[in-house]
Parts: C-alpha cells; sequence; structure tokens
C-alpha cells in the first residue's frame, strides 16, 4: 500500500510526503513474517523559472521474524539526494544511501552497514532524453570499499500523452 499527499507550500516551492507498507514472506513458506515501513518526503524549490532545487529522501524500516538469533529483526536503510538544476540543459547532484545488511551475522561485519556516496552531471538533450555520469563510492559493511563510475542514458519511446486527454 502506498499513501501521498502533495502540498504547493508557494507559488516556486512544493512538498511531498509519502508512506509505504510492505508486508511478505523471507522464504518459501505462505507466512507473512516480514514487515517493511516506507517514509519519503520531496521538496522542490523553483531558484528561478529554469532553476531548481531539489531534496528528496526516503527511509525503510523492516520487522522480521528472524530465528536465528544473530541476525537483526529491525533492518533499515535510508537515502538522501539533493539535485540542483543549472540550467535547462544540465544538472548536478549528491546523494547519500546507507543500508543494513539482512541475513549477516553482524559480529562477523567490518562495519554496521553499507554506505555509499554520489556526485553527478546530468545532461538533458531533450525532455526524452538524458545523460548522466556519476561517480560513487561504497563503504561495505562486510569489509571493503568501492569506486564506480557510471556513465547512464534514459531514453523515453513512444506515446507521452494519454489518449484520455
Amino acid at each position: 500500500s502506498h499513501l501521498k499527499n502533495f502540498w504547493d507550500i508557494s507559488d516556486t516551492t512544493n512538498f511531498e510526503v509519502g508512506a509505504t507498507h510492505l508486508i511478505g514472506s523471507k522464504d518459501a513458506d505462505s507466512g507473512f513474517e516480514v514487515n517493511a515501513l516506507g517514509l519519503d518526503a520531496t521538496l522542490i524549490h523553483y531558484v528561478t523559472p529554469t532553476n531548481k532545487l531539489k531534496v528528496q529522501g526516503e527511509t525503510y524500516l523492516q520487522h522480521r521474524d528472524e530465528t536465528d538469533p544473530t541476525l537483526s529483526n529491525t533492518p533499515w536503510g535510508l537515502y538522501s539526494l539533493v539535485d540542483y538544476r543549472l540550467s535547462p540543459r544540465f544538472g548536478v547532484g549528491g546523494r547519500f544511501d546507507y543500508v543494513e545488511p539482512v541475513g549477516l551475522d553482524p559480529v562477523t561485519l567490518a562495519r554496521h552497514a553499507d554506505a555509499a556516496w554520489s556526485s553527478y552531471l546530468t545532461l538533458y538533450q531533450s525532455e526524452f532524453t538524458r545523460w548522466r555520469l556519476q561517480y560513487r563510492h561504497t563503504d561495505f559493511a562486510a569489509g571493503g570499499d568501492d569506486n564506480t563510475v557510471m556513465f547512464q542514458g534514459t531514453v523515453a519511446i513512444g506515446v507521452h500523452k494519454h489518449t484520455l486527454q
């Protein structure tokens, strides 16, 4: 299930908040031993008609009926994002991710959770095409780290207007 609400704070600022609930099984039986709650919020402020600032975050909390006493019954994770549209064609941003591992013995972990920091540059070629160059550094709970450079292209094709409009 998902609930959300949206408010126009002013002519240049809006705010959206939401909540999500998931229920399921962690194995092949039909019991529901996993519950997850997600909370999200997004604030968008138009600095000028072409420059906008987006601040976004989401947290997921789980409750798991674990039979192994070494495993966590309440793992959680979050991300936060700041994105600034410099012009109609360019944007920059940064993101932080944090997630506790599921199914790993916390005694054997080097860190309490996986944590990652990202920064990116986005080129909006058109309203249907976006190109992004991103760097991410990740510290893993099991030990070690990773540095990743990604190049992403997103292209929307097909009908973009709903037929009922």
